[in-house]
Formats: structure tokens, sequence, C-alpha cells
């Protein structure tokens, strides 16, 4: 088996990610009907950043951090503002524009690119960190993905929407199933109780 290319680790999450922030975000707006709205401004605690924030920066990381450090030839989208998210269909309008504009990108655009010297502040003013492209990719794009989309994840279940870990998997899981059937404890279960 080939080693991930850096399209599949710093590319792929992106697209999987967008696509379970939509799921859970439809499945609140389906579980709350218009009080849904309300949970925009939801957060874990008084000196952390709201859920509309959880989205816009992962959008914000996809259309800045990767294509600007990337990607230099594709022209930066226009990010606009979390505070500009107002309610649970603008938030499910930003996953759509992160998986539009992450799907735009090959898995051929990111040949050559591995070991690109990439420059950054993981927060302003600290200190800047020198990195390569795959190191990029794996020590901080990806990893602050994950922790924004745990985040609305929390936010949503602290609201009461019914989400389960099949919720935030099934969405990275599906693109890697080759095929599925029954669970044979099930299957046993079932031949147990012919007998």
């Amino acid at each position: 088996m080939a080693p991930p290319t850096l399209y599949q680790l710093g590319i792929d999450p992106y697209i999987r990610a967008f696509e379970t922030f939509k799921a859970i975000f439809q499945k609140a707006k389906e579980h709350a009907g218009a009080e849904a709205d309300s949970f925009v401004t939801t957060r874990l605690y008084a000196d952390m950043y709201p859920l509309t924030y959880q989205i816009w920066v992962v959008y914000a990381m996809a259309a800045s951090v990767c294509l600007e450090k990337l990607l230099l030839e594709i022209e930066r989208p226009e990010v606009g503002d979390h505070k500009d998210l107002k309610t649970m269909d603008d938030l499910i309008a930003c996953a759509d524009k992160g998986l539009k504009l992450m799907r735009k990108i090959k898995p051929g655009d990111l040949e050559g690119v591995e070991d690109k010297i990439i420059e950054f502040s993981p927060r302003p003013p600290m200190d800047i960190v020198v990195t390569d492209a795959m190191g990029f990719a794996l020590g901080w794009t990806t990893p602050n993905l994950y922790f924004h989309l745990t985040t609305a994840y929390a936010l949503l279940r602290m609201k009461g929407v019914p989400l389960g870990k099949m919720d935030f998997w099934m969405p990275m899981l599906e693109p890697f199933v080759h095929s599925r059937h029954k669970y044979a404890k099930e299957e046993k279960e079932v031949k147990e109780v012919k007998k």
C-alpha cells in the first residue's frame, strides 16, 4: 500500500469535516425547528467562541490557510466573519461553501508540494513556526479542524440535539467503506432463536 498523500491527509479531512458539520447542523434543525437558530450563539464557557465560530474558522482555514499556504495560484475567497452567521441555515450554507471550495482541489494539484517549506504563526503574535507542507497538514490544520468539529458536536449535544458517535464517524468512514453486511452477532442470535 502506498503511503498517504498530502491530498489524503490535508484536503480529504476538510471534505469529511464539512460533510459532518452539515449533517449535525441539519439534525439540529430537524430536532429543534425554529429554536435551532438560538443555538448559533451557544458557548461551552464564557471565554470560548460560539457555535458560529466553529464552522466559520474551519471554512476560513480551508479558504486561507490551506489554499494560501499550499496552493498559491488559487484565489483566496472572501471569508467574512463568524458574526455574519445568524441561523442554522447560515451554518449549513457555510458547510456547503467549504465543501465546494475543497472539492475544487484535485489530488494532482498537490503533487510535489509535500516538501514545500511553510512559515506561519499558529496564533499571532506567537513565534513563526517553520515546517513542511506534510507537517503543516498533520500537525496544524487537521488537528485544528477536528478540535472545532468536536466543539460544535459538544455544543449541539449540550442543547439536547440527539447526536451520537455515528453522526460524527460516518461521514469520516463512508469514503473508505468497501461493502456492508449484517452484524455477525445479530445473525447468530437469530439462528439460536429459530432452534
